[in-house]
């Protein structure tokens, strides 16, 4: 019975200390080029305004309001312009600088996404995913521009 107890308080403590640990830092994805006009970031559920700079993780949402315009730039030098009245979110994006491998998941929501791929895209074409409302894209070339409805 002893021994019970012993255990049991050691399983709890261990659990007690699991949950206080901080949790480890996501992947910086990229970062704000720049943005012009209503842009924002929805980030672990807080929403800002956009400002070059600005790091991006892989889940963060980016919209942009009538005349907003941002240009991203990710980890493996992939650039990605919105226009006006435009919502993604990097879904996915990993990355490794030394072996240039990785993968990346872009939804777009709606509106225009201008994309001239990376490293990433350069080396494996099938690691780029592009979702729409309708359907996923993958891609073949350097550069291509994804237009997406709420209603298409």
């Amino acid at each position: 019975m002893m021994r019970q107890r012993k255990l049991f308080g050691a399983l709890m403590a261990a659990c007690l200390w699991l949950m206080s640990a901080p949790a480890w830092p996501q992947e910086v994805a990229g970062t704000i080029a720049s943005a012009s006009g209503a842009v924002s970031i929805t980030q672990g559920g807080r929403v800002q305004r956009a400002q070059a700079g600005m790091k991006l993780l892989a889940g963060d949402r980016i919209a942009t309001g009538p005349g907003g315009h941002t240009e991203i730039k990710l980890r493996d030098d992939t650039l990605l312009a919105m226009g006006p009245d435009s919502r993604m979110r990097i879904s996915r994006f990993r990355f490794d600088p030394k072996t240039n491998a990785g993968s990346m998941l872009l939804t777009v929501i709606k509106g225009a996404l201008r994309v001239t791929t990376g490293l990433i895209g350069q080396r494996s074409p099938d690691a780029v995913q592009i979702r729409t409302m309708v359907g996923t894209i993958g891609i073949s070339g350097a550069q291509f521009i994804v237009e997406s409805g709420e209603s298409n």
